[in-house]
Parts: structure tokens; sequence; C-alpha cells
């Protein structure tokens, strides 16, 4: 601003000293006036959006480390349910119930197949892992795939 002020200052002497008719001289340097302070309202008007503009990115700013901070915490969380107590790299056994005689056995999550025996009815067990796909022999009364296992119709 000191520059800008420097530079009116030089052009008010120019003026002062080639304009020889004092209403002229003094015409020119309120327009010089007036026209120096439009300039100044409009660099405080875009200093102004400017400083608004900033304190917005700021908010925003705030905000996205917010949600961020919840995700990272969420993923925490999510990591600690999947490795209970630093035990990542062992096997865990999946709790299964028959459906033909009720009985509750587990099965070594190494030992999943798309089929089990229930070790107390020896009756075949469908696990369904709710893949969409269907190979068209699903066992009577199990397809959950709407297969049309009926040709008798």
């Amino acid at each position: 601003m000191a520059n800008l002020s420097n530079e009116l200052k030089k052009i008010l002497n120019s003026l002062e000293n080639n304009i020889e008719d004092e209403k002229t001289l003094s015409l020119a340097k309120t327009e010089m006036f007036n026209l120096y302070n439009i300039f100044l309202d409009e660099m405080s008007k875009m200093q102004e959006l400017a400083d608004n503009r900033i304190a917005e990115l700021a908010e925003s700013q705030e905000r996205m480390n917010q949600k961020l901070n919840k995700i990272e915490s969420g993923l925490k969380n999510i990591e600690k349910d999947i490795y209970i107590d630093g035990m990542q790299d062992e096997d865990y056994d999946l709790s299964i119930t028959c459906p033909y005689c009720n009985k509750e056995f587990e099965v070594p999550t190494e030992d999943l197949k798309d089929e089990i025996i229930c070790p107390e009815c020896n009756n075949e067990i469908e696990l369904d892992w709710g893949t969409d796909s269907c190979d068209g022999n699903c066992s009577e009364g199990g397809c959950f795939h709407h297969c049309d296992n009926e040709d008798d119709m």
C-alpha cells in the first residue's frame, strides 16, 4: 500500500506541475482521489472475499479431518474385532447347527467346504457362502437360488 500512496503522490505532483488552471487542477486531484478510493474499496472487497473463502476452506478441512478421524477409529475397531488379542494367524472354529438333528458342532475354518457331514446323524449339510451362482444340483428344499428342480410338472 505504501507503494500505491507514493505513486499517487507522484501523479498529483505531475498534475500540479502541468496544470496551470486552479479549477482544472482541483477537479483532476478530486477525480484522482475518487479513483484511488474506488480502487482501495475494491481491493478491500477482494481481500474480504479471499479471507471468507480461506475461512470456509479451513472449516471444510476441519470437517474432513473429523470424518477422517471417525473412519480411522472405525478401522481400528474393525481391526480389533478381526484380530482378537493379536491372534491373527490362528485358525478359528465355526459353530454349525445341523438342520436335521439340531446337533451343534464346531468345524475348523480350514476344513470348510461347500458341504459337511453332521457327526451325529451323518446327514450331508450344504453350506451357503452367499454366492449367487447355482450349479443346478441343489438338494431338495435346500436351494435358495430359485432353481427349477421340479421337472415333474
